[in-house]
């Protein structure tokens, strides 16, 4: 990544994280309560997170150079806990992160997304798929999505073996052979 890149990323981070409120897109919670397996099966990562759904990114994957599209996802909540502008502190053994993923770039449902969890320097980083999606019909029509499929997700993530800190939870994906990011300025707290 160039160090202007660096640039726009770190400084869309900030603008992102500073710009947020939870209301932001459609909001129907109804349907993100039903808990789901985090997919333990992806390999990878050197991490005690790896063998818990969690994927540990290299440092090439941290450069990779993104575009922002925060118009393509909502986190809404985790656990039963809706997001706000404070750090919501993961407690548990496992919660759920819901919310919903419509790339605003195709418009199509299915466009495979990870959910990356990224400390707060984007220095260190882990992601898992995103795989357990649930209809989200008020996402469809508000985004004009081309097709109906499920838009809305409810990932179970374990985020114990992760260090105690406070972390960003963004959606990563690619469309149209481009890298993007959506950030909403979601922060866990983890002990």
């Amino acid at each position: 990544m160039s160090f202007s890149g660096k640039i726009t990323l770190l400084a869309a981070l900030g603008i992102f994280s500073a710009g947020c409120s939870p209301s932001s897109g459609p909001a129907d919670h109804s349907s993100t309560e039903s808990p789901a397996a985090s997919d333990a099966s992806q390999g990878g990562g050197a991490t005690a997170a790896a063998s818990l759904g969690l994927t540990q990114l290299t440092t090439d994957e941290l450069k990779v150079e993104q575009t922002a599209s925060i118009t393509s996802c909502n986190i809404e909540a985790l656990g039963k806990t809706v997001f706000g502008a404070d750090p919501l502190d993961v407690t548990g053994k496992s919660t759920t992160v819901s919310g919903w993923f419509l790339s605003a770039v195709s418009r199509k449902s299915g466009v495979p997304a990870q959910l990356r969890v990224l400390n707060m320097a984007g220095t260190d980083g882990w992601q898992l798929p995103i795989g357990s999606w649930v209809a989200r019909p008020d996402v469809i029509s508000s985004m004009h999505a081309v097709d109906s499929g499920n838009v809305g997700f409810s990932q179970a993530v374990d985020f114990r073996a992760l260090p105690a800190g406070q972390y960003h939870l963004v959606v990563s994906f690619q469309d149209a052979g481009q890298a993007y990011f959506c950030d909403k300025g979601r922060v866990i707290k983890t002990s």
